[in-house]
C-alpha cells in the first residue's frame, strides 16, 4: 500500500464479492488435477469428513484451522499458486462468479479515495489475484506458515474467521492510524458479525445468513441488496 488513507472499507470475499466458497472450490480443483484417478472418491471422503465435523458443532474458526492442518501440510507453495491461477482462470471466465453490485461498490470506494481491504479465511494464492482484479489495496487472509517453500499446514495466528477477522482488522487500523468508526465493512455470514460490529458503518448483504440479517435488523445496520 503506497499511500495513506483516512478511511477503509473491509470486504469479506466468499458470498460477498464472489459466489463461490473459494477454499473448498479450489480444493476440489486441486484433487481433480493432482489425483485424477481417485479425485471423486477423495472429494466424497473430504465432504463426509467436513460434514461430520460440522455436525459435531465444531466452531468455524476451528474448522478453518482443521482444513489447513489436514489438507495443506507439506504442499509446495509454487504448485498451489499455479493450481490457484488455473482454477481462477476458469472461474473468472464465468460472470456469475462475481457479485457485480459489490464489485461496483469497491470501485466506488476507490473513486472516493477510500482504502479497500479483503478480509477472508481463504489463502493468499487465491486472494491476491482476486484483489488485483478488483483493484483492492490490501488483503487480510489465512496466516499460513511456510518453511522451505512449503506450507506446514499450521497457522501463525488465529484463523481469519469470526473474532480472528476483528482482531486482524484492529491491528491493521492501528498500524495505519485510522479509527474504526470512520470505516465500513461488508459481510454475508454470521461469522462476520464480530468484525462488522467493530466498524462505524457495517453492511449486511441481503443474501446473507438468517442469523446475520436478524442481528443487522436488531442493531440497526444497513442491508445492501446482493
Amino acid at each position: 500500500m503506497s499511500r495513506p488513507f483516512e478511511r477503509f472499507a473491509f470486504f469479506d470475499l466468499d458470498g460477498t464479492l464472489i459466489s463461490d466458497t473459494s477454499l473448498l472450490a479450489f480444493y476440489r480443483h486441486y484433487l481433480s488435477v493432482e489425483y485424477p484417478d481417485s479425485a471423486e472418491q477423495r472429494s466424497a471422503d473430504f465432504a463426509q469428513a467436513l460434514a461430520d465435523r460440522i455436525a459435531s458443532g465444531i466452531a468455524r474458526d476451528e474448522l478453518n484451522a482443521w482444513f489447513y492442518r489436514n489438507h495443506f501440510a507439506d504442499l509446495e507453495v509454487e504448485r498451489i499458486r499455479a493450481l490457484a491461477q488455473q482454477w481462477l482462470a476458469g472461474r473468472c471466465a464465468d460472470e456469475r462468479f462475481f457479485k457485480s453490485g459489490m464489485v461496483e461498490r469497491v470501485k466506488a470506494y476507490r473513486a472516493q479515495g477510500v482504502g479497500t481491504v479483503l478480509v477472508t479465511g481463504s489463502f493468499r494464492e487465491v486472494v491476491q489475484p482476486l484483489a488485483e482484479r478488483f483493484g483492492i489495496d490490501a488483503c487480510l487472509c489465512a496466516p499460513l506458515e511456510e518453511v522451505d517453500g512449503r506450507y506446514t499446514g499450521a497457522l501463525t495466528s488465529r484463523p481469519m474467521i469470526g473474532a480472528g477477522k476483528r482482531i486482524a482488522i484492529e491491528h491493521f487500523l492501528a498500524q495505519h492510524d485510522v479509527a474504526p468508526e470512520y470505516c465500513s465493512g461488508y459481510g454475508d455470514d454470521h461469522t462476520d458479525i464480530a468484525f462488522l460490529g467493530s466498524l462505524g458503518q457495517p453492511w449486511a448483504l441481503s443474501s446473507g445468513t438468517a442469523e446475520l440479517l436478524a442481528h443487522a435488523r436488531k442493531s440497526g445496520w444497513s442491508v445492501i441488496e446482493a
